[in-house]
C-alpha cells in the first residue's frame, strides 16, 4: 500500500544533492588487503537515481554518505544484508540470485534464472544460507553457491508470496497463494517447513506471516471469507505448529511483525503503520502511508518505503521514524525512486 505524504518542499537544489552524492561515491571506504569489510550502522536499498536501471546503494542512518554498490547494466534489487554484515544478497534482473561483499566488491551469481523471477532473498539466522523463491518453488542455497534444498509449492500453479526464517533457523514460514478454480481466484495459506528434511506443517488460511521473537508462535494476516468483497483482514496469532488462532484486531489490518524486543507488534492499518501491545491493546498510529518496513537492530529506528508529494511530482523515497513513532523524516530525497530498505545487523549503539 502507498499513500502520499505532504511535506515541506526541498531546501537544497537538485544540483547540490547530485554533487554531494557524487562526492560520497568518490570517497567511499575501501577495504585493506586481508581485511573483512562489515556493514555497520548502514541502510542498504535499491534506487534508480543514477540510471534507468536500478542499482544497490548504502547510506548512513541519517541518509548521508550515499554509496553506489552496483554499477552493471542489469536491474539490481531487493538487497538483504547478512547477519555478520559481510555480504549482501540481492536479485539481478529479477531473474538471477546474486551476492556481493558489503562494500560492493566480489559480485557473483549464486543461482541463475530458474524458469521464473526470484523474489527478495532472506538470510538464515546463522548467515550460512539464503532462501528465495521463483514463485512456485523455494530454493535454499549456501552463501558459497551450493544448492542445499528445493521445496515445491503446494501445487504446480501455486504462488509463494513470502518467506521468513524462524529465529533458530530450523523452519521456514511460507505464505502461499493457491489457485481456486471454482471461483477463479487464489486461496491464501500459511505453513511452515523444516529446513533439515523439508517436512511440512499444517496450513492455515492467511498471509503475510512472521515469527514471534522466540519462534514459538506465528503472527499473520487472517481472514474467514475468501470470497468477500472486500476481504475482511485481521491480525491473528497461533502456536508454531497449531491451528487455533487468537484474533488481535477487529478492524482492517495486515502484515504484522514484532518489534525487535518482542514487546509490541507493528502492522499495516488503514492509511499507514500502527503499533500495539502484543495482546492487541493500546493501538497507535505511527505513520501516514508507507510499506516495506524494517526495524533497526537496536529498535531505535524504523525505516520504510514512502510516497512523497512535491509540487509537480510524486516520488518513491525512504523515510524513518524513531523507535517510539516520533521524529518522522526523509532519509532520501531525489528525482529517482528509492525502495526496499534493509538494515545492516551490526550497530555501534
Amino acid at each position: 500500500m502507498q499513500v502520499g505524504l505532504s511535506i515541506l518542499p526541498r531546501v537544497f537544489p537538485i544540483l547540490a544533492e547530485i554533487s554531494a552524492l557524487t562526492l560520497a561515491i568518490a570517497c567511499s571506504e575501501t577495504t585493506n588487503p586481508g581485511e573483512t569489510y562489515r556493514l555497520r550502522d548502514r541502510i542498504v536499498f535499491q534506487s534508480d537515481r543514477l540510471d534507468v536501471k536500478r542499482d544497490i546503494f548504502s547510506m548512513a542512518l541519517d541518509g548521508s554518505d550515499v554509496r553506489r554498490l552496483t554499477t552493471d547494466s542489469t536491474w539490481d534489487a531487493c538487497p538483504s544484508v547478512s547477519p555478520d554484515g559481510e555480504s549482501i544478497a540481492y536479485t539481478r534482473e529479477n531473474s538471477d540470485l546474486g551476492i556481493m561483499r558489503g562494500d560492493g566488491s566480489d559480485q557473483r551469481i549464486l543461482l541463475p534464472k530458474a524458469g521464473s523471477n526470484y523474489m527478495c532473498p532472506i538470510w538464515s539466522p546463522d548467515g550460512e544460507y539464503i532462501a528465495s523463491t521463483d514463485g512456485n518453488k523455494i530454493f535454499v542455497v549456501s552463501r558459497d553457491g551450493v544448492l542445499y534444498m528445493t521445496i515445491p509449492g503446494t501445487t504446480t500453479e501455486s504462488s509463494i508470496i513470502s518467506l521468513a526464517y524462524s529465529p533458530d533457523g530450523t523452519r521456514l514460514l511460507v505464505s502461499e497463494g493457491i489457485p481456486d478454480r471454482s471461483n477463479n481466484s487464489f486461496d491464501r495459506r500459511v505453513w511452515s517447513v523444516r529446513t533439515n528434511n523439508a517436512e511440512r506443517g499444517t496450513s492455515v488460511r492467511g498471509l503475510d506471516a512472521s515469527w514471534t521473537p522466540k519462534g514459538d508462535s506465528v503472527l499473520y494476516t487472517c481472514f474467514d471469507d475468501l470470497y468477500a468483497s472486500p476481504i475482511d483482514y485481521r491480525i491473528c496469532m497461533k502456536s508454531a505448529e497449531g491451528t487455533a488462532r487468537l484474533m488481535l484486531t477487529t478492524q482492517t489490518t495486515s502484515s504484522p511483525f514484532f518489534t525487535p524486543n518482542g514487546n509490541r507488534i507493528a502492522f499495516v492499518c488503514e492509511g499507514g503503520l500502527c503499533v500495539m501491545n502484543r495482546d492487541g491493546s493500546n493501538p497507535q498510529r505511527w505513520t501516514i502511508g508507507g510499506s516495506r518496513f524494517a526495524w533497526a537492530p537496536n529498535a531505535q529506528m524504523l525505516v520504510f518505503h514512502c510516497g512523497i508529494s512535491d509540487p509537480g511530482r510524486f516520488n518513491d523515497e525512504i523515510c524513518a521514524v524513531s523507535g517510539d513513532g516520533t521524529n518522522f523524516r526523509n532519509l532520501t530525497r531525489n528525482p529517482g525512486g528509492d525502495d526496499y530498505p534493509s538494515f545492516s545487523p551490526l550497530s555501534s549503539q
